[in-house]
């Protein structure tokens, strides 16, 4: 996919502040997800399937 900044890549040039764009997020998001409760919106059978044995293999139910 073509950069959206021609002649830059700005991730290339400022590596410092481009690396929490994509970390703080997903460390944010594992800090509010209580794994405990049922999701929403409620999932299909089989998903709800699945979700379930993944999160009893890490020891989150």
């Amino acid at each position: 996919m073509p950069t959206p900044f021609p002649g830059m890549a700005p991730y290339l040039e400022q590596p410092g502040i481009w690396g929490e764009v994509h970390t703080r997020p997903l460390v944010a998001y594992t800090l509010v997800v209580d794994y405990k409760r049922p999701p929403t919106p409620p999932l299909s059978e089989s998903a709800d399937r699945w979700a379930e044995s993944l999160l009893h293999s890490a020891g989150l139910r």
